[in-house]
Formats: structure tokens, C-alpha cells, sequence
């Protein structure tokens, strides 16, 4: 071990290695249990925060489907799982303005699908519209509209787990793939590529008159959301404003940024995700930080008469200061390099066995490596009180 401990020295530092590395390099087995603490600690914070960025495009992307620059809502709208609708009458009143080109209403909720298979019923989320009123982006939806004209017919997600059925390889196999939906009869149509959300794990798209008939507790004069597409040259910000004062004040208007953003706050501060990834976060860099400070504290025990020795012989406090700050930071910078492989394995299950679309961008790694390097300086300056303290006399 410290051989090949050596041998990495000589590679970096072929000019002389660093009294710094010497001593951690000195005891090897030490010195790879606090670089496997460090690089977990570095680990953990990353892996959290690529949780946090797949949680913010996971909630937004049946938002990320529809085509509005702005959008209607009730006043009581949470979250795209969580909503109220509002009555029909406001679509009709945001056609007056001139900059209005068309309202869709879109009505959302949840209903119970049951498994072909295993007659096990899952929840899904439901979006429904009038097929000749398409509020989606071109696409694979798009593109099937004219299917949904059967209130019978359902377009399934082809990104849903397992438990939903295997629906998907049904339908390319020109099999009838038919379900039950609320308890009544369905049949998919087609298909799209969505994804799961925190709201639900599986959608589905159908067609206004399939969604009244499947929720009979709905009343047809509601909607959940107005997708709002404006004409050519119209300014979002300033015909919002002309809607805030015409509408009643039972409905919002937002532009497609601020419903975006919105639903990503809902996600991250009203609910428990937002303080699990700060948390895990938190113990991350503690993990690290505590792993240091065990690694340096004993290293300045063992070396204490050496230290003492140099200290008679003129060695100020700063020397021996910088000397364990150069320590924590060789332990931050050989934990960084397993710890972002370890990460980028961990993302890239994450995006292709559980559909969870993990990843880190390069500001955010500069971020958490400078937030482990504060913590392991400042323990690496607790470690230093004793030594600092010491008197060299006393020491021998």
C-alpha cells in the first residue's frame, strides 16, 4: 500500500512531494479510510442534488407537453395532482381579448386503472380535452387526436411501471388492448412517452367525453386549467395583466414560466421532498467534515514530539496550521475523483432502470466541492487547537 501510496506522490508531484501528503501517505490504511469517508460525504451531497434536479423535471412535465404562453387556473390551484377547477364561463370571456387566440380547457384528476393481467387496480393521472381543441405540443399526442374521438379510447404512457401491465407490448403486438378504467370498459388506442411524476406514476390522455364518463362526480361546466395560446407579436406579460383585471377574481392568470416554477415550489417547499435533499445534503458534508477531523486530530496526536521538535526550534503556528489545511484538502481532492464516478454510475441507473432522470451539472459539482472543502478546512482547524496549545517543554 505504500508503495503504490508513493508511487501516486511521485506521479503528481515529481519535483518533490509535499510534507502534507507524506504524512497522510504514512499510515495507508488511515489514509484510504478517510478517502473512502470523504469521497462517501462528497458522494452523497451530488447524488442528493441530482435527486433534486430529477425532482424538478419530473413534476413539470405534463406542463412541459402543453403548448400555452398562459395559463388559467382557480385560485385554490396547488399542484398539477392537486387542484380545484373553476366554471367553464372563464375560458369564454378570455376569447374577447384581441391577442387571444384560443382557449383550451384541459380537465385533470385521478383515476383507478385496473391491470389486464392481474386485475389489480393502480391510480393514474388522467389529462383530458376536446380532441378538436388540442392544447398539446406536435407530438406523438398530436398526432393521435383522432383517436380519442371514441369516448372508449385512451392513450396510455409507455413510461409507466410495470404494475400498470404490459400494455405497451400488447398494443405493438396488434393485440385489442383493453382495460377497465373507474370500473368501465377502455380501450388503448395508442400511445406517448411522458413519464412519471411525484403526482402519479402513470398517465393517461382521453377525450373530454371520456373523462365525464369515466368521473360522473365531475361537473361538465368546470375546468382545471385554460391553456392559452396567444396571437403572433403578443406580449405574455402585458395581456396577463388585461385578463387579471377583466376575469373575476375566482380564477389566476400566469405566464408559462411563473406556472412552471410554481409547480416546482409546490414540490420543494410545501411538501417533504425539498427538506430530504437538503438533509441529505447536510449529512453529507458532516460525514465528511467528522471524517476528517477523526483522520487530522489523530495524525497531529502521533506526530505530536515531532511537531513539539519544530515548534522549539522556531516553527510557528501558522506553518503547522497550514500544513494540516493542506492535509484536508489532499483528502477532499483524492475523494472528489471516486466520489463523481460513483455518482455518475448511480444517475445512470437511475435514468435508464428507474426512469428517474438523475444528473449533475457542472456548477453544482464546483458547489458541493467547495462546501466539503469549507467543512474540512474548519476541521482541519479544530484539529490544530491541541497542537497550537501545546507547550514543547511539556510535550518531552
Amino acid at each position: 500500500m505504500r508503495k503504490v501510496l508513493r508511487t501516486v506522490g511521485n506521479t503528481i508531484a515529481p519535483l518533490g512531494i509535499p510534507l502534507a501528503w507524506r504524512q497522510l501517505a504514512a499510515d495507508g490504511k488511515r489514509f484510504v479510510t478517510a478517502v473512502i469517508g470523504v469521497a462517501f460525504g462528497i458522494m452523497l451531497m451530488l447524488f442528493q442534488l441530482g435527486l433534486s434536479n430529477a425532482i424538478n423535471v419530473m413534476v413539470v412535465r405534463p406542463q412541459a407537453h402543453l403548448r400555452g404562453d398562459l395559463f388559467l387556473t382557480s385560485l385554490d390551484w396547488e399542484s398539477f395532482g392537486s387542484n380545484r377547477g373553476f366554471t367553464r364561463r372563464r375560458i369564454y370571456q378570455t376569447q374577447a381579448l384581441p391577442d387571444v387566440e384560443s382557449v383550451t380547457p384541459l380537465y385533470i384528476g385521478y383515476v383507478y386503472w385496473t391491470n389486464p393481467q392481474t386485475g389489480q387496480s393502480k391510480v393514474a393521472l388522467a389529462l383530458a380535452f376536446n380532441p378538436s381543441e388540442n392544447p398539446f405540443k406536435p407530438g406523438p399526442i398530436v398526432q393521435q387526436t383522432d383517436k380519442l374521438r371514441n369516448p372508449e379510447a385512451v392513450l396510455f404512457d409507455t413510461l409507466s411501471p410495470p404494475e400498470f401491465g404490459p400494455i405497451a407490448e400488447s398494443f405493438h403486438a396488434d393485440r385489442r388492448v383493453q382495460v377497465r378504467i373507474d370500473q368501465r370498459q377502455a380501450v388503448v388506442k395508442g400511445l406517448f412517452a411522458m413519464g412519471p411524476t411525484l403526482a402519479a406514476s402513470a398517465n393517461l390522455v382521453m377525450s373530454d367525453e371520456a373523462w365525464f364518463r369515466y368521473r360522473t362526480d365531475v361537473s361538465r361546466n368546470m375546468a382545471n386549467v385554460g391553456v392559452i395560446n396567444l396571437r403572433a407579436g403578443a406580449d405574455a406579460q402585458s395581456v396577463a395583466s388585461k385578463l387579471r383585471v377583466l376575469l373575476p377574481r375566482d380564477v389566476r392568470v400566469v405566464t408559462r414560466d411563473v406556472f412552471i416554477h410554481q409547480e416546482k415550489e409546490y414540490w420543494n417547499k410545501r411538501t417533504p421532498v425539498g427538506f430530504v435533499v437538503a438533509a441529505g445534503m447536510l449529512v453529507g458534508m458532516l460525514v465528511g467534515a467528522i471524517v476528517v477531523y477523526q483522520i487530522l486530530y489523530s495524525d497531529v496526536n502521533d506526530h505530536l514530539k515531532e511537531y513539539a521538535a519544530l515548534k522549539a526550534i522556531g516553527m510557528g503556528d501558522m506553518f503547522f496550521t497550514v500544513l494540516v489545511l493542506e492535509e484536508a484538502l489532499v483528502l477532499v481532492a483524492m475523494g472528489a475523483v471516486p466520489a463523481l464516478v460513483l455518482t455518475s454510475v448511480l444517475n445512470y441507473y437511475a435514468r435508464s432502470s428507474v426512469n428517474l432522470p438523475a444528473y449533475i451539472e457542472p456548477f453544482q459539482v464546483l458547489t458541493v466541492m467547495l462546501a466539503v472543502s469549507l467543512a474540512c478546512l474548519m476541521a482541519g482547524q479544530l484539529a490544530t487547537r491541541r497542537l497550537r496549545a501545546a507547550d514543547p517543554a511539556s510535550v518531552f
